[in-house]
């Protein structure tokens, strides 16, 4: 996975990032939330972002709901950590949309089950949305077949007349169709 992690102390960043590698992650790194968010904004490819809550300028909290309004195609699973462990800020940040909570300092155990699940919970979401698309794209098909339902003609050459109304139905180009009207 590619894991964001955006950490102000400098050693403290080192030393997360190298745990990450160790996991085997493609690993970036930045000191602020304001750097994280151009980052992010420019890549849009990391699948887990894991930030500091308390950053100068935008903190972590910040930076997790402008990631959750951006629109991407893939989720990104966000980890919010601090030292302020307590159940008020738990909740708040999965209230403002983080995905899970880690206490400082991190211990690396607990950190690579965070990455598991992280690794788990965007797989299942990607199969979701994958899944989704093909339910819309078959509800479109639905639609178009039952569009002539209502249309009088059994023979070969009305059934070739629907075939090729199908494939028309299927682009964004305006047809015209005419001919004899009646039985």
């Amino acid at each position: 996975m590619r894991v964001l992690v955006v950490e102000d102390d400098p050693v403290t960043r080192e030393i997360v990032a190298a745990m990450v590698a160790r996991l085997g992650h493609d690993v970036s790194s930045v000191a602020d939330g304001e750097t994280a968010w151009d980052v992010f904004q420019e890549s849009s490819s990391f699948d887990v972002v894991l930030s500091d809550w308390k950053l100068p300028g935008i903190d972590g909290l910040e930076l997790c709901r402008r990631i959750r309004t951006h629109a991407k195609e893939t989720y990104t699973y966000f980890l919010l950590s601090t030292v302020a462990g307590g159940r008020g800020n738990r909740i708040l940040a999965l209230e403002e949309g983080a995905d899970d909570f880690l206490t400082k300092p991190l211990d690396p155990a607990e950190l690579e089950i965070r990455l598991i699940l992280a690794a788990r919970i965007t797989r299942l979401r990607g199969e979701v949305r994958a899944a989704s698309e093909r339910l819309t794209l078959l509800e479109e098909q639905t639609r178009t077949r039952r569009g002539f339902e209502g249309m009088v003609g059994k023979s070969v050459s009305m059934h070739e007349v629907f075939r090729r109304l199908r494939l028309a139905a299927q682009s964004n180009v305006s047809v015209f169709v005419h001919g004899e009207s009646g039985t």
